[in-house]
């Protein structure tokens, strides 16, 4: 028979897309420098994005549940996605696992439910630049 010859390339994890709103032309893409590192292609977890949020008090937040590579928020900034703040639980077993990112609104701050598939449910609140609780 014919001979085979395979061979792997590694291009990094999931990326978010960010498009501008009538005309759909991309803006923007945005990934954890962890997606990008050939070192972590194995072995470190998921590092990709699994579910976005937007703030819905404020219109430039964005939540991310990054498998792996954490809780993620980032700002959008003359349509960019600049990463903001980021959460890894670095005790226990090592790190998280994070799907579902979900906003939630309580007393008048707004606050972020993001679903570990290990570890239950985590309530994150955001503080940094541009905080919708600012």
């Amino acid at each position: 028979g014919l001979s085979i010859s395979l061979t792997v390339a590694f291009d990094g994890w999931g990326y978010v897309h960010l498009y501008s709103y009538p005309a759909m032309t991309e803006l923007d893409t945005y990934a954890i420098p962890e997606a990008h590192d050939f070192t972590k292609a194995t072995g470190f977890g998921d590092l990709s994005v699994h579910e976005v949020a937007m703030s819905e008090q404020v219109n430039d937040i964005a939540y991310f549940s990054y498998y792996a590579g954490g809780f993620r928020v980032a700002r959008i900034v003359g349509g960019q996605l600049n990463e903001v703040g980021r959460f890894i639980d670095d005790g226990g077993d090592g790190g998280n696992n994070f799907w579902g990112v979900q906003v939630w609104q309580h007393a008048g701050k707004e606050y972020v439910l993001a679903s570990d598939r290990d570890y239950g449910v985590y309530i994150f609140e955001y503080t940094g630049p541009g905080s919708p609780n600012d």
